[in-house]
């Protein structure tokens, strides 16, 4: 993070910079912080910048081990895509049994991250991360406000991640 030193549980955490570089373990913590406060309370326009929090995510991710593909993250995100058309295109109208739907292919998430974790497709710290996020959106499930910046979270993210070559 730009300013430096961040808060975190414990008490300060020093943001070191390598090589301009951030660690994924480190990008991961600050963000895990942010959304700690929720969703509906992040500060997504802060999170999505250029040079922001997402943006280093995405360099992290591509020089961690093992590396994380934008096909693998296009894969995740189409999973999210269906719970964020139906809310954009039918939530007032979402019936119970739609909603617990909904909520039934979030709990889905967890398994493709914890399969993709232990085949080593993704590293442990960027599936902490995106357990949390789908842990969240679980809690925040009926803020359209909260739904939407998991949406934008995420969308920020596949497009900081450069196109593989």
């Amino acid at each position: 993070i730009n300013e430096g030193v961040v808060m975190v549980k414990g008490g300060k955490h020093n943001y070191h910079q390598r090589n301009n570089q951030r660690n994924l373990r480190e990008v991961v913590n600050v963000i895990k912080v942010e959304l700690e406060k929720g969703l509906e309370d992040l500060d997504i326009k802060k999170l999505v910048k250029p040079r922001g929090l997402i943006s280093d995510l995405a360099q992290a991710l591509q020089n961690s081990k093992p590396k994380v593909r934008r096909s693998q993250l296009r894969k995740f995100y189409s999973e999210l895509k269906q719970i964020f058309t139906a809310f954009s295109n039918q939530r007032e109208s979402l019936s119970p049994e739609r909603q617990e739907e909904l909520l039934l292919k979030l709990h889905y998430l967890f398994l493709i991250i914890s399969y993709q974790k232990n085949r080593d497709i993704i590293p442990k710290d960027f599936a902490e991360l995106l357990d949390l996020l789908v842990e969240k959106m679980i809690e925040e499930f009926n803020s359209p406000k909260a739904i939407k910046n998991a949406e934008i979270f995420f969308t920020a993210l596949i497009a900081y991640t450069p196109k593989e070559e």
